[in-house]
């Protein structure tokens, strides 16, 4: 039996997640979206998952450091200050 963090899990599970809605969402591939607007619990929770994913940290909208973790991700998000 292979045992996995409880970290490695969670980053796999988003990583199916932003595949699904990549799909659903009428496109072809990752490198078909501009910029990913992901729940930001952590930088490290963030880069982790472009890590997983092939996605440049730069392609993730952020602004950890002046809202910290949010509950959930809006359109808003990026453009908070």
């Amino acid at each position: 039996m292979r045992i996995a963090p409880p970290g490695a899990r969670r980053a796999r599970f988003r990583s199916g997640a932003v595949h699904h809605h990549v799909r659903a969402s009428g496109l072809q591939q990752l490198a078909d979206v501009d910029r990913f607007v992901i729940h930001q619990a952590n930088t490290h929770i963030l880069k982790a998952l472009g890590e997983l994913l092939d996605i440049p940290f730069e392609r993730m909208a952020t602004n950890i450091q002046h809202v910290g973790n949010t509950s959930a991700v809006w359109p808003e998000l990026p453009y908070v200050p």
